[in-house]
């Protein structure tokens, strides 16, 4: 009977904490510099590599860019500039709530978009990969709206639903995301399962201007147009 006893505590002690995981994932972001074609110089410089950080304990997380490599410049032997500024980003996600709030910088602006979780469609495959030691499976999804590919792996150990530019809807953490075939990839090269110091916060941002999601998306085409009207060669990369 004590035997019994004991098995049972330790089972929902190793429960409890596998439900209260919190921890740190950095991530490697590529983002492919994609030119029209003919535009493209042969010794196009190799796409720059940035870091992501995401922040989760409990149904919360926070995924954010660090600013430490906020802005790349190259120039290739051809004399071809190009510039890449990434802006601030904080994306946080509340899975209880189904609430999720982003805070985006666009010419200098700080934005607050204010939205809830969408149940993303993904189709799920027994197809597993190791990431970081950890096995993890497949799930795809097309975005028809966006013209999208996405392509997550994710942790079914590490069971928070979120990853990435706040994608969710998986059962587990995703630690590595794809859009349209390498476009953009961000991939985990360190995982961290431990408690969150007192400056690692996770919380809602709360600076910016209030703006919906459409709203924000036609100011950047509209941008876009005008630069490219005046002999720019502009693209922003979105999910």
């Amino acid at each position: 009977m004590k035997k019994l006893f004991l098995l049972i505590t330790l089972g929902i002690t190793l429960t409890s904490f596998g439900q209260n995981q919190e921890g740190v994932i950095t991530y490697a972001v590529t983002v492919k510099i994609m030119l029209p074609p003919g535009q493209a110089p042969a010794n196009m410089p190799p796409p720059p590599v940035f870091k992501n950080q995401l922040l989760f304990t409990g149904q919360e997380s926070l995924y954010k860019t660090l600013e430490e490599d906020n802005e790349e410049e190259e120039e290739n032997n051809g004399g071809m500039r190009i510039k890449i500024n990434r802006p601030l980003v904080e994306i946080y996600t509340n899975q209880k709530s189904h609430q999720k709030i982003t805070q985006r910088e666009f010419l200098g602006k700080q934005y607050l978009i204010s939205d809830t979780l969408k149940n993303i469609p993904w189709q799920l495959s027994d197809q597993t990969k190791q990431i970081q030691g950890i096995t993890c499976k497949k799930a795809t999804y097309y975005n028809a709206e966006r013209k999208r590919n996405l392509t997550a792996w994710y942790a079914e150990n590490i069971y928070l639903s979120s990853g990435p530019d706040g994608y969710s809807g998986l059962p587990g953490l995703i630690l590595e995301l794809d859009s349209n075939n390498g476009e953009m990839l961000a991939t985990a090269t360190k995982i961290e399962l431990r408690k969150l110091t007192k400056d690692e916060l996770v919380k809602a941002p709360v600076k910016g201007k209030p703006i919906t999601e459409n709203e924000f998306r036609k100011m950047q085409d509209d941008r876009m147009r005008e630069m490219e009207q005046q002999g720019g060669n502009v693209r922003i990369f979105r999910n």
